[in-house]
């Protein structure tokens, strides 16, 4: 394995912070795979409790959203464009449909595929969703920040392309 230089290792204080003080987490609190990984389980944590009262898990609102903003969409591309894999999406359809929330319709000429709409009762649930959903988001910008909220996304997202090849460096001229 070829060498490679090490950033200077943390002062002691500073690798037990925010997690446990009473634990030395070393390069952990410098790793953004596990940093984001522990943001992500604090974020679903308050999205859980917003959501409570509506019992929705964060793939079940998620899949809700693409499909009132692109209803008519095989189940395949909703489960695409969420990362879910397809077996585990037709189970999270199959939830969503009991529910009465979504019907999955026959995409004519295609006999392999069906289209997934919102009901009425879903749009009604999609309707309350999204203003929870706000209220979830509101808590993530009281706790750290209006400033800091708005520069996340755009570094995330190219994150999030990086495994299927989209990302590109801010700094590197598309020309």
């Amino acid at each position: 394995m070829p060498k490679t230089s090490n950033p200077p290792a943390p002062a002691a204080d500073e690798s037990r912070e925010t997690f446990d003080s009473e634990l030395d987490f070393g390069p952990l609190t410098r790793r953004l795979g596990y940093v984001v990984r522990r943001a992500q389980i604090a974020i679903f944590q308050s999205f859980f409790q917003t959501m409570s009262v509506a019992q929705i898990s964060p793939a079940q609102y998620s899949a809700l959203v693409i499909i009132a903003r692109n209803p008519g969409l095989s189940q395949t591309r909703v489960a695409d464009a969420l990362a879910i894999k397809k077996a585990n999406f037709v189970a999270l359809a199959r939830e969503l449909e009991q529910r009465g929330f979504v019907e999955r319709r026959a995409i004519p000429g295609d006999k392999r595929s069906l289209a997934l709409h919102l009901t009425p009762a879903g749009k009604l649930a999609y309707s309350e969703l999204d203003r929870l959903s706000e209220e979830h988001e509101a808590k993530l910008r009281e706790a750290i920040g209006m400033e800091a909220y708005e520069k996340l996304f755009d570094p995330l997202i190219r994150l999030a392309k990086v495994s299927s090849g989209e990302a590109s460096s801010p700094d590197r001229d598309p020309d």
